[in-house]
């Protein structure tokens, strides 16, 4: 896979594709929580391109 094929990837997609769903949805604005700690708040965003 090149760089310019990974750019098109949709991170939205490929994390509902994993099961991870968003906490909220805000317009194009997806907010997850991080894998990397233990959080209440969201504050991973992805835009859905």
């Amino acid at each position: 896979m090149t760089c310019e094929q990974a750019r098109e990837i949709s991170i939205v997609e490929l994390l509902q594709n994993c099961k991870i769903h968003p906490q909220y949805v805000r317009g194009q604005d997806y907010w997850y929580l991080s894998p990397l700690r233990d959080e209440k708040t969201p504050s991973l965003r992805s835009m859905r391109n």
